[in-house]
């Protein structure tokens, strides 16, 4: 039963990875959850965890002004329903709890540090070090330790990742820079056949240009 949870949960990190990949690409939900197969609704809820965990910001996915008229009805009404009744007829209740996780007035649920250790390795370790495996190894060896020591916390992948970048969970060996730097799945495709990783380039110049090359 844990093995069929930790499958799940990965198969899930990687679904919403690829949600990421897509919509930073331009992509509309409709062509996401066309291209996936997968429901509207769950890349609505792929897009909730995005927004929660800090990967996308609300400007990228709703323009300002009907942000600043969902503020408004967050603001003078109470529930969703209500929200829902003072606003226009094509804001939908997805679009509103988007405003109210950035608001911090709609709490995803947090998961074990498990989940958001998975997910840091997946879009962060592995795609930073894949010619490194010794590197991965050993911080996959720390990461473990840690999940045995605090494996009930519960966190939120945003709040994993600053922990991280400001070195209260002192794993990750590389510098500052290079820790906080996203790599996108595209980007990791073009490092790797270039045959570089983060170990093998100098700078961010540099880092940016084998992205882009």
């Amino acid at each position: 039963m844990v093995e069929m949870n930790f499958r799940q949960r990965e198969k899930y990190e990687m679904s919403l990875s690829l949600t990421l990949e897509y919509f930073k690409e331009g992509n509309s939900m409709p062509e996401i959850a066309y291209k996936m197969k997968l429901a509207f609704s769950t890349i609505e809820k792929h897009l909730q965890r995005l927004l929660a965990d800090g990967r996308i910001g609300i400007g990228e996915v709703l323009d300002e002004g009907k942000i600043g008229m969902i503020k408004g009805a967050i603001t003078d009404c109470g529930s969703l329903k209500e929200m829902k009744a003072k606003l226009p007829g094509d804001v939908t209740y997805a679009q509103i709890r988007y405003v109210l996780i950035c608001e911090g007035k709609f709490k995803m649920r947090k998961a074990p540090i498990e989940s958001a250790v998975n997910t840091y390795m997946g879009n962060y370790c592995h795609r930073k070090c894949f010619r490194h495996e010794n590197i991965i190894f050993g911080c996959r060896d720390k990461f473990a330790i840690l999940i045995k020591k605090i494996g009930d916390v519960p966190i939120t992948f945003r709040e994993f990742r600053e922990m991280m970048n400001n070195d209260d969970i002192k794993i990750c060996r590389l510098l500052p820079e290079k820790k906080r730097m996203y790599v996108s799945w595209k980007c990791f495709e073009r490092m790797s056949r270039m045959d570089k990783d983060f170990w093998d380039v100098s700078d961010r110049q540099e880092r940016i240009d084998a992205c882009l090359s």
